[in-house]
């Protein structure tokens, strides 16, 4: 006979390291996706990928597979089925959606978030449910990638927006956040993806 209290305890037991590995899981993707930025900012700068390949021991190939957002190897790709967009909480195409881990952003949220990040005295005019943070001191995290907001890393904050799961159940508010390196990478992966419309990443 199975002691019911047992069961009680093993099952709460299994649950607390699931929801570890979750977490552990998520911190991985989002320092692969922090990763991927810091080898595109040092290109941007002007380092060649051999150059960033010998200063980081990996090989040209992989930094090469980075900066192509069309390979499908980083974190944030193409989503693969019809998703709600955390941001705006639109049901989204897969074709004008873009995955991350555990969240989704649609091309009108990006196309948003980037213009609110540049310009941050026409927010008022632009759509009201998205609003720049960080650039007044507020606090966030990206929901992609995880990193602070700071006054060179704003956010785009969609206060009524829908935080990742994890996150929901930690802190218990709505909002999501997006922040610009994530945005631009977005962008890029949606505008490669409009060129190859048969592909899916």
């Amino acid at each position: 006979m199975v002691d019911i209290l047992s069961l009680d305890a093993l099952v709460a037991e299994a649950r607390r390291l699931q929801e570890r590995t979750l977490r552990r899981q998520l911190r991985a993707e989002r320092a692969s996706v922090a990763f991927q930025h810091a080898i595109r900012r040092l290109h941007a700068s002007g380092a060649s990928i051999r150059e960033i390949a010998a200063a980081l021991g990996i090989s040209h190939q992989r930094v090469h597979q980075i900066l192509d957002v069309t390979s499908g190897k980083g974190a944030l790709k193409r989503a693969r089925a019809q998703v709600i967009c955390n941001l705006c909480t639109e049901h989204i195409a897969p074709e004008c959606a873009v995955a991350g881990p555990g969240v989704y952003v649609c091309a009108g949220c990006v196309e948003r978030g980037r213009r609110l990040l540049v310009s941050p005295a026409s927010a008022t005019a632009q759509d009201e449910s998205m609003r720049p943070l960080a650039l007044d001191g507020g606090k966030g995290t990206c929901g992609f990638c995880g990193r602070s907001a700071s006054a060179l890393q704003p956010l785009a904050r969609a206060p009524r927006g829908l935080a990742p799961p994890l996150e929901r159940r930690r802190r218990r508010r709505p909002g999501a956040s997006i922040c610009r390196d994530c945005l631009d990478l977005a962008g890029q992966i949606l505008e490669a993806q409009a060129k190859r419309p048969d592909s899916i990443a």
